[in-house]
């Protein structure tokens, strides 16, 4: 049986330890999205993208590693670090600055389905948090990539 090829965008970059370049990440994800047919969900994964270097960067450890991607519908934000924590959810209370990230994310992406979760580094104590969430691209954009699928089925 042929493989189907499917076409995929993504964009991967690497960061300081530095808050200033959470704004960096949220710029590339704004500049990415559009060309990916994703023009109206830029918001959402600006938020997306925001929480979880600002956690990689406050409770990490090293260069901070970003990945999104779009592929089979779903809009995935990777950030990896190489610090020992793992995310963990906090109840925070009403005077607290920090804490509430991660109920943030829950509420953002529950709505659209997605799902978030962390992949341990296999040597040493990094991680990958991931946040995956299905979205249905611009009519053009998903044009072209069934035209894409239907090409290398031919080919196979």
């Amino acid at each position: 049986m042929p493989l189907t090829a499917i076409r995929a965008f993504s964009v991967a970059f690497r960061l300081d330890q530095d808050p200033a370049q959470v704004s960096n990440a949220r710029e590339r994800a704004r500049e990415a999205l559009p060309g990916w047919g994703l023009g109206g969900h830029v918001h959402l994964a600006e938020l997306i993208v925001s929480e979880l270097v600002t956690n990689a960067m406050r409770h990490g450890n090293g260069p901070i590693g970003v990945r999104l991607s779009y592929a089979d519908g779903d809009l995935r934000v990777e950030v990896h670090d190489r610090g020992a924590g793992r995310p963990v959810r906090q109840h925070a209370a009403t005077d607290d600055e920090c804490g509430r990230g991660l109920g943030l994310l829950d509420g953002l992406i529950a709505p659209h389905g997605g799902r978030m979760g962390v992949v341990d580094d296999r040597a040493g104590p990094g991680k990958t948090v991931y946040v995956a969430v299905p979205l249905v691209a611009a009519p053009q954009v998903a044009g072209q990539q069934r035209a894409a699928r239907v090409i290398a089925e031919d080919q196979g």
